[in-house]
């Protein structure tokens, strides 16, 4: 944990520190459709969209900007929501799913891989082995209850978020600097220009 946030503040400070020298005019300008963004999301939007200017140079802080923008929506947009609606929160327990079952007891929020791993458990057919954690996500994400059911357990959406949690460890951890490979990892958010189906399956309007 200690290793994984010093990378994040030292490609985080050495943003800052490039901003000072950037003039915002032409290629500049952020995206237009973060205007319809609330903070702090549009802010970390804003320092992928300037992190992505200075190309290879800060690859690791798009990374690690666009892994923090998913991190806040699928706790505050899915996990939260569902944790406050599930009675006997005492009574979940989950061996497959352990990071996310710590956190509905009150514990630190799940890693993009944790969540992603309960998403795919949750848009499998249901089986006997499935525990309450996997039992009681899948019933609130099929009722629309986070947003699109249909973007939210698709696989496509479940696959692109275990790309983005890798891709965020290597941003983190290893300074990884190969932009087009971060890019691609990191779709769910940011795709082209545009935002990714992750904003789509919570029914964002942009």
């Amino acid at each position: 944990l200690i290793a994984h946030r010093l990378g994040e503040f030292l490609a985080v400070d050495r943003l800052s520190r490039l901003e000072e020298r950037l003039s915002l005019d032409g290629d500049a300008q952020p995206w237009s459709w973060l205007e319809a963004i609330q903070p702090p999301v549009r802010d970390w939007l804003r320092g992928a969209h300037l992190s992505l200017l200075r190309g290879e140079e800060l690859a690791a802080a798009y990374g690690l900007y666009v892994s923090k923008v998913a991190e806040f929506l699928l706790v505050t947009k899915i996990m939260a929501p569902f944790r406050d609606s599930v009675p006997d929160l005492h009574k979940i327990s989950s061996k497959r799913h352990r990071d996310v079952a710590r956190y509905m007891s009150g514990g630190f929020a799940p890693s993009i891989g944790g969540i992603a791993r309960l998403m795919d458990a949750a848009s499998e057919s249901v089986q006997p082995s499935d525990d309450q954690l996997t039992v009681h996500f899948r019933e609130a994400v099929s009722k629309g209850t986070f947003g699109d059911a249909r973007i939210l357990m698709s696989k496509e959406l479940v696959g692109q978020l275990v790309d983005l949690g890798k891709a965020r460890n290597s941003a983190a951890h290893l300074g990884n600097q190969d932009l087009s490979a971060l890019r691609e990892a990191t779709r769910c958010v940011i795709e082209g220009d545009r935002p990714g189906i992750l904003f789509l399956g919570l029914g964002a309007k942009l």
